[in-house]
């Protein structure tokens, strides 16, 4: 069993990030990253390197917000970013592992004569 199981897997993934700034949307996006690869079960990941990005959408969203519809006045800006983000992956195929099966007695098993002792009284 000393085959090597690693994979280096090219993949791309698209990714959304929202946030009040550039970089809480872009931070936001970068870490729905390992949301989006972790969501394949046949693998186990054990790195994520990101190779290229590129910028699908970019936008900016603002409006003005007022207290008490007169007071206050000021302006909320919500940035939103789309990206396609080339990885490389460090994985690990589970299918590729043959597993032994083995059966054992279950742990909550009761011996049923030894408990009708213990109820009696015997030793």
């Amino acid at each position: 069993m000393d085959s090597e199981i690693n994979n280096y897997i090219t993949k791309t993934v698209r990714v959304y990030g929202e946030g009040e700034t550039r970089q809480r949307a872009f931070a936001n996006a970068l870490s729905n990253i390992r949301k989006e690869i972790v969501q394949d079960e046949g693998q186990v990941t054990l790195q994520i390197i990101p190779k290229n990005v590129h910028v699908l959408s970019a936008e900016r969203v603002s409006y003005q917000e007022k207290f008490l519809f007169f007071f206050f006045k000021r302006t909320r800006v919500n940035y939103k970013i789309a990206l396609n983000i080339d990885v490389e992956l460090n994985a690990i195929d589970l299918r590729a592992i043959d597993f032994v099966d083995e059966e054992i007695p279950s742990p909550d098993h009761i011996n049923i004569p030894d408990f009708a002792k213990l109820i009696r009284g015997d030793k």
